[in-house]
């Protein structure tokens, strides 16, 4: 390691490292200093050191300047186009990337034209959307859904929830209303099977559209010799 540039965006933290045999590799690193993976932006063919001073471009903060014997490099400090959909977009845990619901692609903040740009979260996490199941004092199941997501303040005031299981609801009509990032489905039907219940769950945040298939099963319904499912 020859050189390290830190740059915080938005909750993270950026490091730009160079390295004696010509590498400078991103690393962002959240808010609890829980680490993304490292990402190599560039590469030298012959090796060359990288000099102790990294320079962020100071106009749209979107390059670095890198050093060398003879020469420096201007590399971008992120590729969002390269990401092909939502999924992978939030799966490269890039602070700079989100999904541009107008475009319809991965890219910076500042090139989507309105506020439905859909970020990563200040914390790290391993799942874009997780869920919940519980059973509350009335014997009512409530499965609950969180969105790991960083939105604008118009997007999180149009978030829906769909929760259907064979193309019906399955949700009780008391269903409490979805607030951002979260969205509580009571199921109609008190009763879980030990086959489990296949669930599709379709969110819109703003012009943007998520899906996600999850299997309920009723654990105390389950019994006999250990098995991928116990």
């Amino acid at each position: 390691m020859t050189s390290v540039l830190a740059v915080r965006q938005r909750g993270w933290m950026v490091f730009y490292i160079g390295t004696g045999d010509g590498q400078l590799i991103k690393l962002s690193v959240d808010r609890n200093y829980h680490a993304a993976c490292p990402t190599v932006l560039y590469r030298t063919s012959d090796d060359r050191k990288v000099f102790p001073k990294l320079h962020l471009d100071p106009v749209g903060h979107k390059h670095v300047y890198v050093p060398f014997r003879n020469q420096i490099r201007r590399v971008p400090v992120s590729k969002c186009s390269t990401y092909t959909n939502v999924q992978e977009c939030w799966s490269a845990q890039d602070p700079y990337c989100g999904w541009c619901g107008s475009k319809s692609s991965c890219t910076f903040e500042d090139d989507c034209t309105d506020s439905d740009w859909l970020s990563i979260p200040d914390e790290s996490q391993h799942k874009m959307i997780s869920h919940k199941v519980e059973k509350d004092t009335n014997g009512q199941i409530l499965l609950k859904i969180h969105t790991h997501l960083t939105v604008g303040q118009e997007v999180s005031s149009n978030f829906t929830c769909q929760f259907t299981a064979r193309s019906s609801s399955i949700c009780a009509l008391n269903n409490p209303p979805p607030q951002f990032p979260q969205c509580t489905c009571i199921l109609s039907d008190r009763t879980l099977t030990a086959d489990g219940l296949h669930v599709t769950i379709k969110f819109r945040l703003g012009t943007s559209q998520l899906s996600e298939q999850l299997r309920l099963n009723d654990c105390s319904n389950m019994s006999g010799p250990p098995s991928f499912m116990l």
